[in-house]
């Protein structure tokens, strides 16, 4: 998810204005700029502000008329200074994306409680949301059970305005005025997608990443007041940093002394790099958060997590290739993580099939399942074919070789006998060899060097296998009813247009027709019956989309077995 800019924070407090709270990264870059601010002094005189709300349940105010009524918070090209690391106007305004953070702020608050989804565009970026209202009946609800919970000794829990490296707690219960009681907060996520992609990237952030850090912090603030806590704690080290403090050293005592902070850069850093975010809200609400693979032409309404049609077929012959570190995976885990799946990470290796692990992991196959869904999903490993002396591995189509330099020194780490571009060299040959043709003499009683090998290649896309597929083709005269001799009768006579004239791959069996099946049916009439048995078998997978090693395995027959068929018919120009 490229396309996210930063993450912003605004609140409101009753009897009050909007106040821009927080955002991250520190001085957050356009993807694509439209206004060149490299000498800090250049103005243009226009620019096109364009708005996108869409649906009842966004903000329905003119972005033109909040600027009419607001002109002095809004400057669409400010002349931008850099002063102690932060972008300034000439008037000392702080700017953030082209805009003042003051003004965001009440751009960035609907004025109708009943809002529910928050996206406007402006200037090709995008600003999404749901923002947070309070009723009157919740908060006098809250500021209650906050007084009977009331600490004894607040001053151990109140900032020193006057030191700003004194700790401070984030549970802080609530002695605030009714002047300052939250009403409102909105934690905004800015992206700049493709004009074409916006829709699918906007839906995704929404269901995927927006509704459920904003429950989560909804959930906190109506349970401690944590967002209202967090909120004043960040304004009073902006105000005790203001004097002697870079905006860089800002950034890293915020860091330092608010949660909330740290789970907001948390959240960008990890959804920026297109990773998993894990985040512990107030240390008290785990959720885990990841935009799903994109493409422009994929439904994302039917993508599920257990819908098992939107991942790889898994079956029992199958392995996991975890594709980061066993212990990096499980540092980046939920505490109240499946055990069964921490011991499923701790235990599995690539040249172990998923059946086995039954007996290792005591659960049932089904349960293997969804913990190897879980993990595809997230991107923590993908499911490959179990690594074997047997398969064929050639040099990705897709690989980018101009890493190689770098892979280098990691690939050392983890393979120190072997050296990259020796084994990428030997798997980049006109005529692919299986791999224990590869494997030196000196190495046949080590094969596990080159296992290890095969999967950091495998992890890092350099390399793929290569797979072999059986394919039966009807040929013409089959779909167009008649016999192979008036087929040919009527290509001699011209009769039929040569560009149009195709074989295609047989169908499944329950979608043949019937002039399929009889010429199946008299291709074997005259074979043998052990070998007519077998074919009538195997018909379902010589379609192209199943290769020779998913054949043997999921019908449990040999090599021979199979090229017994193959050898059969291989020859035959029916």
């Amino acid at each position: 998810m490229t396309s996210l800019c930063a993450i912003l924070l605004v609140t409101k407090s009753s009897g009050g204005h909007g106040r821009f709270i927080f955002n991250y990264p520190k001085d957050p870059q356009r993807k694509h700029e439209i206004i060149d601010y490299t000498t800090g002094d250049e103005e243009s005189d226009t620019e096109t502000i364009n708005e996108n709300i869409p649906g009842d349940d966004t903000d329905k105010r003119s972005i033109l008329s909040r600027m009419e009524s607001d002109a002095d918070d809004f400057d669409p090209i400010p002349s931008r200074k850099r002063v102690d690391g932060a972008s300034r106007n000439d008037d000392g305004d702080e700017i953030l994306l082209g805009f003042k953070k003051s003004y965001l702020a009440d751009l960035l608050l609907p004025k109708s409680d009943s809002i529910k989804d928050f996206q406007l565009t402006v200037d090709g970026m995008t600003f999404l949301g749901q923002p947070i209202s309070f009723t009157k009946a919740e908060q006098r609800s809250r500021d209650i059970d906050l007084r009977e919970d009331k600490k004894k000794d607040d001053d151990e829990n109140v900032m020193d305005s006057q030191d700003i490296d004194q700790p401070v707690g984030t549970k802080v219960p609530s002695t605030a005025k009714p002047a300052n009681r939250l009403t409102h907060f909105h934690l905004v996520f800015v992206l700049e997608p493709p004009e074409l992609e916006l829709t699918q990237h906007v839906d995704k952030m929404f269901k995927h990443v927006i509704a459920k850090i904003t429950a989560a912090l909804y959930y906190e603030q109506d349970r401690c007041d944590y967002v209202r806590q967090q909120a004043d704690l960040i304004m009073q080290l902006k105000d005790a940093a203001r004097l002697d403090k870079s905006a860089d050293e800002l950034m890293q005592i915020t860091l330092k002394k608010s949660t909330l902070a740290r789970t907001i850069a948390d959240v960008y850093d990890a959804i920026s790099m297109d990773s998993t975010a894990h985040a512990l809200v107030n240390d008290y609400i785990d959720i885990t958060l990841q935009i799903p693979s994109f493409s422009p032409d994929q439904d994302d309404s039917r993508q599920d997590l257990y819908d098992y049609t939107q991942f790889p077929v898994i079956t029992p012959h199958k392995t996991l290739l975890l594709l980061e570190d066993p212990q990096d995976i499980l540092k980046a885990m939920p505490l109240d993580a499946n055990p069964t799946l921490v011991q499923l990470i701790q235990v599995i290796t690539p040249t172990q099939r998923l059946g086995d692990l039954i007996s290792l992991l005591d659960c049932s196959l089904a349960q293997i399942y969804r913990i190897v869904a879980h993990l595809i999903y997230w991107r923590k490993a993908k499911l490959i074919d179990v690594i074997s002396t047997k398969n064929i591995y050639v040099t990705s189509p897709t690989a980018d070789l101009r890493s190689l330099n770098a892979l280098t020194a990691d690939f050392s780490q983890h393979c120190p006998n072997l050296d990259l571009i020796t084994l990428l060299s030997e798997l980049n040959t006109p005529a692919p060899s299986k791999l224990e043709d590869i494997i030196p003499t000196t190495f046949k009683e080590q094969k596990t060097i080159y296992f290890d090998a095969i999967a950091y290649l495998l992890r890092k896309g350099l390399i793929v296998q290569l797979h072999a597929y059986i394919l039966v083709m009807v040929p013409p005269y089959v779909h167009m009813g008649c016999t192979r001799e008036e087929y040919e009768r009527k290509l001699r006579e011209g009769s039929y247009d040569h560009s149009k004239i195709i074989s295609t791959p047989i169908a499944p069996p329950e979608q043949a027709s019937d002039a399929e099946r009889n010429w199946l049916n008299n291709m074997t009439a005259k074979k043998p019956e052990e070998i007519r048995s077998l074919f009538d078998r195997l018909t379902q997978y010589f379609n192209g989309h199943h290769y020779l090693e998913e054949i043997l395995l999921r019908e449990n027959i040999s090599r021979k077995d199979l090229r017994l068929v193959t050898d059969q018919f291989e020859a035959l120009n029916a």
